[in-house]
């Protein structure tokens, strides 16, 4: 009759002080210490409830990165981490969780690139990494990842940025020589086009008078 039986325990806290006795890691399949008051890191033993299926310990005040022993879940499908105060990058452990299909990782300072994985390509839902203040990128939410500069990239953008400005500034100069004797032919076409060298030299000592005058 007990042939098929399946050992599990599911646990459900709030608000009490209670322990998880190492003899029986094995068997809890569901887990949910939300609104707890729970504060401080995450412990890495975490990942070694490897039948675990749900874990949700959602609005608490825990601190620090997501354990990287998270991957060793096989078969861990929920995962609710939201409303915490976790900082760092998502570990790429976590592309390993092929069972995973829900996620939540919002209102935390996560960082850095979402990781790629089997199942973790299929999770678009942008309420899964919502208000992360430091900022998530990936293929996921549509937000490109910025890759840092290699070293040589680094040493060259000073040397580039004096070669800009150096031609800036013979530009300028280029422009100024350019301009100058275009504007001095401009002028002098203008007087032909007023007809002023073709006056009388009389006539033209009376238009500068009358200019001196007028001024």
């Amino acid at each position: 009759m007990w042939t098929n039986f399946t050992p599990l325990l599911e646990v459900l806290w709030k608000t009490l002080h209670l322990g998880l006795p190492n003899e029986h890691l094995g068997l809890y399949t569901f887990l949910d210490l939300s609104n707890n008051r729970l504060s401080g890191e995450i412990p890495r033993t975490l990942g070694r409830l490897t039948s675990l299926k749900v874990l949700n310990l959602s609005h608490n005040q825990l601190t620090g990165r997501i354990p990287d022993s998270f991957g060793e879940m096989r078969d861990l499908e929920s995962l609710d981490l939201s409303h915490n105060d976790l900082y760092g990058e998502i570990p790429e452990s976590m592309g390993k969780l092929l069972q995973l299909t829900n996620l939540k990782l919002s209102d935390n300072n996560l960082t850095g690139r979402i990781p790629h994985g089997p199942q973790m390509d299929k999770i678009y839902d942008m309420d899964s990494y919502d208000a992360n203040v430091g900022g998530l990128c990936g293929t996921q939410i549509c937000v490109p990842c910025i890759e840092p500069m290699t070293p040589e990239e680094a040493a060259s953008t000073p040397g580039d940025g004096i070669e800009s400005e150096e031609g800036l500034v013979w530009f300028s100069w280029m422009t100024a020589g350019i301009g100058y004797p275009t504007r001095f032919v401009t002028t002098v076409l203008g007087m032909y086009g007023f007809g002023y060298f073709h006056r009388p030299m009389w006539r033209r000592r009376r238009m500068r008078s009358r200019a001196a005058i007028k001024f």
